[in-house]
């Protein structure tokens, strides 16, 4: 055998050499050839999941339809057209089993519809294409804030107190906030698509989450809302609800996360941004102070903090303080959307394994 083959048995059983392409005389494959290996596993992951779709009655409803979210979610980072049949699968799983009607179908329809023409519109003015952008964040947020008909979230967790002296939670798959998540992750794109890239926003990321659940955490243990359960209370098991924690955080980290995250740090925090970088364009270096560079992320901080108004003052200092740690990781990573997620899903989970969740009663 020469360099640059490789043996390999056929189907009949018997030994043959093949060529495979090379680069470099090394006998690696070509990019081309990656690609198309690349292609191939999101086809098998595809078929994997179309097969879990034929079997409804092993498995809940409910977790097949997050299953295939989640799995549109992460194919969203190479594949997107894969990403988007298994996001339509998944929405045909649930109208079939009863989790959105035909409303919400055309609630779909009509979110996707803004993010794709925001998508497609190539001309880079300012007034239409802001408004584009703007019309397709805004559709979005109405659909996570489920204010567009359709859809009928189950509840996963009732009224489930996860540790004593703790105040009791309900937990929704939240499936219009889910695919709102999706929809905005399309609209503002992602970051971290290679290993390089990879390794480069963990180590900026890995300041920021250290910082962020030290300071809030340490702010709520001063204001009296939670307290260390010890480390005999890691992975809390309710006897009501033994397979909270891990429901908790699948639902936490690829919903709530996701879809907060991708509205105030992907499209709020970066429109700002670009809104600045506009305004130094004109105005010259008069911009280039600290604190103005800071605004976009203040904003954002302060808008995620209002968002939270209905736990009360507290709460809303507590996610304002999370919430500029979430900008500081955007920022730091270049605009890393999935820094901000590593920060926000950090801080929750922390906050949920070993401290009083949601607060002390």
């Amino acid at each position: 055998m020469t360099q640059g083959q490789v043996n390999r048995r056929d189907a009949a059983g018997s030994w043959s050499d093949r060529q495979e392409p090379t680069r470099g005389g090394r006998g690696r494959p070509t990019w081309h050839s990656r690609g198309a290996q690349r292609r191939r596993r999101s086809v098998s992951q595809a078929l994997l999941v179309c097969r879990l779709a034929a079997m409804p009655d092993s498995l809940n409803p409910t977790l097949l339809v997050l299953s295939l979210h989640v799995a549109a979610l992460c194919l969203l980072w190479r594949h997107a057209r894969a990403a988007t049949l298994v996001l339509a699968l998944s929405m045909a799983v649930a109208w079939h089993v009863g989790l959105m009607d035909l409303r919400g179908v055309l609630s779909a329809v009509l979110v996707g519809s803004t993010v794709l023409a925001a998508r497609l519109w190539t001309a880079h003015d300012w007034p239409a294409h802001g408004l584009v952008r703007l019309t397709a964040a805004l559709t979005c947020l109405a659909l996570a804030l489920h204010l567009l008909p359709g859809f009928h979230n189950p509840r996963l967790l009732d009224q489930v107190l996860v540790r004593e002296g703790a105040t009791p939670f309900t937990l929704y798959a939240s499936l219009d906030k889910a695919l709102a998540g999706w929809m905005l992750l399309a609209l503002v794109g992602l970051g971290w698509r290679d290993r390089q890239a990879l390794r480069a926003g963990l180590r900026g990321t890995l300041a920021p989450v250290v910082l962020t659940c030290t300071a809030v955490i340490g702010l709520a243990w001063a204001m009296g809302r939670v307290q260390w359960e010890g480390w005999e209370g890691l992975w809390p098991m309710p006897p009501q609800a033994p397979h909270a924690s891990w429901v908790f955080l699948v639902v936490n980290l690829f919903i709530t996360c996701v879809a907060e995250e991708a509205f105030f740090r992907g499209w709020l925090q970066s429109s700002l941004q670009r809104a600045l970088t506009r305004v130094q364009q004109r105005h010259g270096p008069a911009g280039t102070h600290g604190l103005w560079q800071a605004l976009p992320g203040l904003c954002g901080a302060l808008l995620f903090g209002l968002a939270h108004a209905a736990g009360g003052v507290q709460q809303v200092v507590l996610a304002t303080l999370a919430g500029l740690g979430c900008a500081w990781a955007f920022h730091r990573t270049g605009g890393s959307l999935e820094a901000a997620v590593l920060v926000h899903f950090a801080l929750n989970a922390l906050h949920f394994l070993a401290f009083t969740y949601p607060a002390l009663a």
